[in-house]
């Protein structure tokens, strides 16, 4: 199972998982940005997954707690 899989199936993600979930983003040839965004007032975190070449397969949440958007991002990609 992979550390994809396993979030989904899960629906949470612990903090020693967020290296993997890096590396299979990156052995995938895929895009994993995380952006802490201290000017906002809600929503500090923004995690986006995009696959090069493939402007329609782009993921984005935005919300107050990382591992928790890290999650839903993850739930929603596709690829």
């Amino acid at each position: 199972m992979t550390i994809i899989d396993e979030i989904r199936s899960k629906n949470q993600l612990s903090k020693s998982q967020i290296v993997d979930l890096f590396d299979e983003i990156l052995d995938r040839g895929h895009i994993l940005i995380i952006k802490a965004d201290g000017a906002r007032e809600e929503n500090g975190y923004t995690c986006m997954i995009t696959v090069p070449n493939k402007p329609t397969d782009f993921f984005r949440r935005d919300g107050q707690d990382l591992l928790e958007t890290l999650c839903r991002v993850v739930s929603d990609y596709d690829a």
